[in-house]
């Protein structure tokens, strides 16, 4: 499941930028002053965000030609906030390796869920309630490690009840078909999930392929 959602988010932003005909983004480089400052590799600060348009025709050119748009965003403060795959990603395409040690390490919690559904007490039916309407409360409001040893240095299982919106569940549903997909949601008032996380004793890695997109090895230990 978590390979699944990995895949997911970063077909997400792939098929964004490529709906924008953008090629992966990279930060810019600025020295700050100084001859010392500037022979250390740290001096380096970012000063914006640059992105390419992947080559295309120009439109209404007597002769075919390849043109690539350039787009550069400045600004005096550049946070890099993209999720545990795509900032070593955007780090690594701007040339910043840290000694090799952008994209080691990666970890994740490996988890799945379950859902099971309940039939609602004659009382419920007659108010015109669900047998659990797990979509009201707080979101992972409960959980048990009962089962995690966590503390003792164990790698079990951590499990948490969420509280989850339909729209939410009708996207990691599994489903065979619209007509099964709509018969599942119309009974989600009586249906009570659970998430199980597991703790990965191993990591993985994030790397770039040729042309800038994140290159993921990882698989739960």
């Amino acid at each position: 499941m978590v390979a699944c959602l990995v895949t997911l988010a970063v077909a997400a932003v792939r098929a964004l930028l490529t709906a924008m005909l953008l090629l992966p983004p990279r930060l810019l480089h600025s020295q700050e002053a100084g001859r010392e400052a500037q022979a250390h590799p740290r001096s380096q600060q970012a000063t914006g965000v640059l992105a390419l348009s992947a080559a295309r025709i120009t439109p209404g050119a007597a002769t075919a030609s390849l043109q690539q748009l350039q787009l550069t965003v400045h600004a005096p403060l550049v946070v890099a906030s993209c999720g545990s795959i795509h900032t070593p990603a955007l780090l690594l395409r701007s040339g910043i390796t840290a000694g090799g040690n952008v994209g080691r390490h990666l970890r994740l919690h490996p988890a799945t869920g379950v859902i099971g559904f309940f039939e609602p007490t004659a009382e419920q039916t007659a108010a015109g309630q669900g047998a659990v309407e797990m979509y009201q409360g707080v979101s992972m409001g409960a959980f048990s490690r009962a089962a995690a040893g966590w503390q003792e240095g164990g790698y079990g299982a951590m499990v948490s009840v969420p509280a989850a919106h339909p729209g939410l569940l009708a996207a990691i549903c599994p489903d065979s078909s619209p007509g099964a997909l709509k018969q599942m949601m119309l009974h989600l008032r009586n249906g009570a999930g659970c998430v199980v996380f597991a703790r990965d004793s191993g990591s993985g890695s994030v790397s770039i392929d040729g042309v800038g997109w994140p290159v993921i090895s990882y698989w739960p230990d």
